[in-house]
């Protein structure tokens, strides 16, 4: 295995956020990432002139024959002594000798550890830290607890047994303050008929705004048999099971969607001190065929988490 990690690294595919987020993660002091979308006229030309160590490649996202994409790897591996890593699900392997491409990765996999996952790839021992830019803080979900990444820790809270909630009843404090001087009578009316209005107020639908990315403490989720299922939302706000939701969730690629939903499960947070997080699982209901592909996409970059049915 090598010692020297490569200076210079080119992305190739056809979705913007993919090759924003793949870029952020890759660059580095002594690193530079160029991204180019396989959707413009891809040469071997244009990625000379990045003169790259590492070219990561998704295959679909060119327009290009298969006997093209042949000629195009070995015209840039000549000229520039270039490894070509494919982005690639495990079952395209065939794909990977027909391009005499060095190795193939599957997407998910990068983006769980790129710089580890990239070095096996090409044969180094390491990339070196990742300088990212500066962010604000950094989510709860980007910390390891034991050894444990955020999706970890998510699947063991939604495995565990599912406590009912008791909602939180509506305050009365300023009609008691209001009503300090009244006889003792008169203040157990008025707590009387505050508690007979909540019983009467008709169920409300909650809204959630959510961001879905690869580290969010919301992901989708899906059961052991179905393929998707709906989002766990995390939230101290606990609608009762059943009721009904509205989510607007938005995606790393800057797309927002309003789905509607129903309350599927519950989550509390646990005791013992255990850092568990609060939320609701909603199903989502009448998706439409552009809604399915949203989702799918997402699950490109992300794979749902299960829970038990």
């Amino acid at each position: 295995m090598s010692d020297e990690a490569p200076a210079v690294v080119v992305i190739v595919d056809d979705d913007t956020a993919l090759l924003s987020l793949l870029s952020q993660l890759l660059t580095a002091p002594g690193r530079t990432v160029d991204t180019v979308s396989g959707d413009y006229g891809l040469t071997a030309e244009l990625l000379v002139l990045s003169a790259p160590n590492v070219v990561l490649l998704n295959p679909h996202a060119c327009k290009l024959t298969l006997e093209q994409m042949r000629e195009l790897i070995k015209e840039v591996r000549d000229a520039c002594r270039t490894r070509f890593v494919l982005m690639l699900p495990d079952d395209e392997s065939e794909l990977v000798k027909s391009l005499l491409a060095d190795g193939a990765l599957p997407v998910k996999t990068l983006l769980r550890d790129p710089l580890a996952t990239l070095a096996r790839a090409v044969g180094v021992k390491s990339l070196g830290p990742a300088q990212t830019p500066q962010a604000p803080a950094p989510s709860p979900s980007r910390v390891r607890i034991d050894q444990l990444g955020a999706d970890d820790i998510l699947d063991l809270e939604l495995t565990a047994e599912v406590a009912p909630v008791v909602p939180p009843v509506k305050p009365v404090i300023a009609q008691l303050n209001s009503a300090a001087a009244a006889p003792a009578a008169d203040l157990a009316q008025l707590i009387a008929e505050e508690l007979t209005t909540q019983a009467e107020e008709p169920d409300r639908i909650e809204h959630f705004e959510i961001y879905l990315d690869t580290v969010s403490e919301h992901n989708l989720y899906r059961t052991a048999t179905d393929n998707m299922t709906g989002v766990f939302v995390t939230t101290s706000v606990h609608p009762k099971v059943g009721s009904p939701v509205v989510l607007t969730i938005s995606f790393p690629w800057n797309q927002t969607v309003k789905f509607n939903g129903v309350v599927g499960f519950q989550r509390n947070n646990l005791p013992f001190g255990k850092r568990l997080r609060s939320g609701i699982g909603a199903e989502l209901k009448g998706l439409s065929e552009a809604d399915r592909e949203v989702l799918l996409r997402f699950q490109v970059l992300r794979a749902p988490i299960v829970v038990p049915t």
